[in-house]
């Protein structure tokens, strides 16, 4: 659901349990629909940050949220 992706975009030890679904939104989902989706959900910026900074030490390119 939203809120299951949300949390794990935005919450470390969410992320390391939804690894597959988290990635797939740094790296599938288009800069501009993360970041649409980011506000709409009310997400901590910073908070997304480490995740998607966390996910870009595991990937050769690169993952927009994670600048």
């Amino acid at each position: 659901s939203a809120c299951q992706i949300a949390t794990a975009i935005s919450d470390m030890e969410a992320a390391q349990s939804a690894m597959g679904p988290a990635f797939s939104f740094f790296s599938e989902v288009s800069p501009e629909l993360q970041l649409s989706f980011v506000s709409d959900m009310g997400l901590p910026h910073d908070k997304v940050r480490q995740v998607a900074e966390h996910f870009q030490t595991l990937c050769p390119f690169p993952l927009a949220l994670a600048k």
